[in-house]
């Protein structure tokens, strides 16, 4: 997939382990709205990278 000009291959492999990382859960302690902020802005950057992965797997 061509992005920015940029090829990119984002792999099972790469999700997996991100997913892994950064669980998509809640904390169980008290957080600041910040925190969750930035939490929430690591889902956002996999859920996009999972978007793009499956376009690029619809081009082919």
């Amino acid at each position: 997939m061509k992005v920015l000009g940029n090829d990119f291959n984002i792999t099972d492999g790469l999700l997996n382990h991100l997913t892994a990382i950064y669980p998509n859960k809640l904390p169980l302690e008290q957080i600041s709205s910040e925190d969750l902020a930035f939490l929430r802005g690591q889902q956002s950057v996999i859920d996009k990278l999972k978007e793009l992965q499956q376009r690029d797997f619809e081009e082919d």
